[in-house]
């Protein structure tokens, strides 16, 4: 994974392959790892993951970094280059919470 602002040099031969840095994203639009890191900087348990993610898909918690919850935020957010950073965890956490929501009516 690449540190954010750092660049990795192109491997030696010549192959066509290069690394670039990915630009911080703004602040309020990062999407929280899974799992969380509680208060005492330990991670929380794995099997209470899936509740944080419908947590973090219906309401914000800035405490972790996520100003606007996951389904209020605007499209704008998750195109262009902010696509290559938020894509592939935004549908994950989508997919996650809308069957939970839909399928199961919320009900644990």
């Amino acid at each position: 994974m690449l540190i954010p602002q750092q660049t990795v040099p192109a491997p030696n031969n010549t192959s066509s392959t290069n690394f670039s840095s990915r630009p911080l994203p703004k602040k309020g639009l990062d999407i929280p790892n899974i799992p969380v890191w509680c208060a005492d900087r330990s991670y929380a348990p794995k099997e209470d993951s899936w509740r944080y993610i419908i947590q973090h898909w219906t309401e914000a918690n800035p405490g972790h970094g996520l100003h606007v919850a996951l389904r209020d935020r605007p499209a704008a957010c998750l195109k262009g280059k902010n696509k290559a950073i938020f894509g592939s965890k935004y549908h994950q956490r989508a997919l996650i919470a809308l069957e939970f929501l839909e399928q199961y009516q919320g009900n644990e």
